[in-house]
């Protein structure tokens, strides 16, 4: 389909390219389908009696577009928050941090990180967290000879017990248990993205 702007339409529509780039991905569900059918085929019907009902349709499609870029922008913008988290996860996994101090970190509400947090990762960012210690544990583990209090106070567990009750939930048998069994395991992080 060919469009012609005029001059106040293609301001739009260099506005809409510097949101979002020159291919904007239309969600099947957009409302842009009907009014480019709707405007395809008055067109092709010649059935368009009026320059201002030409305007109509063409400005109607062209404001769809810039809601959609809109969404796409603030979409890129929420990835980027949920990336900063995860790399402020990732850096200080060993503090004593929870959902405040990484709501915090990235300026979002707790339940907005948490509801986009889950989104994107398909987990919590706790159980993103708790991922990350428990990766950095198993590495201890099969790597060194230190008790279970020092590695779960390493990784930032609040307690041994606590760490031995998540790890043995989240991998299957006892930190020591692991160890014991050595590189029989692979150490990789569960929630990849």
């Amino acid at each position: 389909m060919y469009l012609e702007f005029d001059k106040n339409a293609l301001l739009l529509w260099r506005q809409i390219v510097a949101m979002s780039g020159p291919v904007l991905s239309i969600p099947d569900d957009s409302a842009v389908y009907p009014i480019m059918c709707d405007l395809f085929r008055k067109a092709v019907k010649d059935d368009i009696h009026h320059v201002y009902e030409d305007d109509k349709l063409a400005y109607a499609f062209i404001m769809e577009l810039i809601c959609l870029a809109h969404r796409h922008q603030a979409n890129q913008h929420m990835t980027c928050k949920i990336d900063l988290c995860k790399r402020y996860i990732d850096n200080h996994f060993a503090e004593p941090i929870g959902l405040n101090e990484m709501a915090s970190a990235v300026q979002l509400s707790k339940y907005h990180l948490s509801r986009e947090f889950e989104k994107k990762v398909c987990a919590s960012p706790i159980r993103y967290l708790t991922e990350v210690r428990l990766e950095a544990a198993t590495k201890q583990l099969l790597s060194s000879s230190e008790n279970l209090e020092t590695i779960a106070k390493c990784v930032g567990f609040s307690s041994s017990n606590y760490f031995l009750k998540v790890f043995t939930k989240y991998k299957g048998l006892s930190p020591t248990q692991f160890r014991k069994k050595g590189n029989a395991y692979e150490v990789t992080r569960v929630l990849r993205t």
